[in-house]
């Protein structure tokens, strides 16, 4: 499956490089880490990187209105399409020859919510991970997929803004608020919540319980209140050639 997505980056890579040919992108804006080994990213470091991202797109410290838009104003190549893999969410990789990075993005799952947090989620890879050698170890794999996490949650859900929103006892309702607000799942939220200590272990697991036994695994009320984010850039960049009789559609 994996390898299957990476021959479709490939194919975007394509595309966007005989595009460019005409067009000029928006230049690269993405913060800049050297680890060479995940034991080297501490959570701090990951919260920092997050901020950093935010300010250099001049996001502010609310929520996020568009984050698609956000990213390939920074100069990411973005795709979003089916795949066919339901279990690999988006993939991300460097490319070379466009000097700039792709993200990959599944729309089989067709859940505004999760989608937005799977691309934060694939920016954090891109800038926690950029020089880190892909490894089948699980351990190692499953130390960057939660520090990837860790990112998602540290730049939709700012520490300093997002904290001052949640009343505490924590409760799901409460929770739906702040979902439609942030525009990220109340799974996500919970988790944010414990990486800032608002929420100890137990609380976490009571609330993920309750969660489970009201509207299930896997879905929460409002999942359809959003639609997914879409890529332009690619789409607008090819109209724009036809229209200019540049290239024939």
């Amino acid at each position: 499956a994996r390898k299957m997505l990476e021959a479709r980056v490939e194919w975007a890579q394509e595309v966007a490089l005989a595009l460019s040919e005409f067009v000029d992108y928006p230049a690269l804006s993405l913060p800049t880490r050297q680890f060479k080994e995940p034991d080297e990213i501490t959570p701090d470091e990951i919260e920092i990187a997050a901020s950093e991202c935010r300010e250099f797109w001049r996001l502010g410290r609310m929520a996020i209105q568009d984050l698609a838009l956000a990213v390939e104003g920074a100069g990411i190549v973005l795709v979003r399409e089916e795949t066919g893999v339901a279990q690999i969410e988006g993939l991300s990789s460097w490319s070379e020859a466009l000097e700039r990075p792709i993200i990959l993005l599944s729309s089989d799952k067709d859940n505004g919510y999760r989608s937005r947090f799977d691309l934060a989620h694939e920016v954090g890879h891109l800038i926690l991970h950029r020089y880190i050698p892909r490894s089948t170890d699980s351990v190692r794999y499953k130390q960057m997929e939660q520090q990837a996490h860790r990112f998602a949650g540290a730049f939709l859900l700012p520490a300093e803004t997002f904290a001052n929103e949640v009343k505490t006892p924590v409760s799901l309702e409460d929770l739906l608020l702040l979902k439609r607000r942030w525009g990220v799942s109340v799974a996500a939220i919970v988790m944010r919540l414990h990486a800032l200590k608002i929420l100890d272990d137990d609380s976490k697991q009571l609330l993920f319980k309750r969660r489970s036994a009201r509207w299930g695994a896997k879905s929460e009320p409002g999942d359809n209140d959003r639609s997914p984010e879409r890529p332009r850039l690619l789409h607008r960049t090819i109209d724009l050639l036809v229209q200019e009789n540049v290239m024939p559609l």
